[in-house]
């Protein structure tokens, strides 16, 4: 497949060009050279793109992700690392219940159940 230039690979990421930019200052990324004064980029880079955001949303920092690729660029992900979220239930607060189409609103909470013995007065 043909290189994809900056322009290309911000649309189909869903992030502006400048981000790439950065991503590729910090060693995130790897132009892979130029065509006129636009980067170039290899294809596999939306995946590895699509890594960073998830890490992102996970709560790591950009230096903490960019630990989790080995040099050749591949992941690198320590499985007995524990998630860095730190109030998943408030993370979690907008998930859908698996199974549920993406960008489905999550159900209602149940209503709060009520005592059956009659209150007091």
């Amino acid at each position: 497949m043909t290189d994809l230039d900056i322009a290309e690979v911000a649309h189909r990421a869903g992030v502006p060009a400048s981000t790439l930019r950065f991503y590729e200052e910090k060693g995130l990324i790897a132009s892979t050279g130029r065509r006129g004064l636009r980067r170039q980029y290899d294809p596999g880079v939306l995946e590895r793109l699509a890594l960073i955001a998830l890490g992102r949303t996970a709560g790591f920092s950009l230096d903490e992700i960019a630990q989790m690729f080995a040099p050749d660029g591949e992941p690198r992900i320590d499985r007995n690392c524990p998630p860095r979220r730190t109030n998943w239930t408030a993370g979690s607060a907008n998930w859908a219940p698996c199974g549920t189409p993406c960008g489905t609103p999550p159900p209602a909470p149940p209503p709060a159940i009520r005592s059956a013995a009659p209150s007091a007065a």
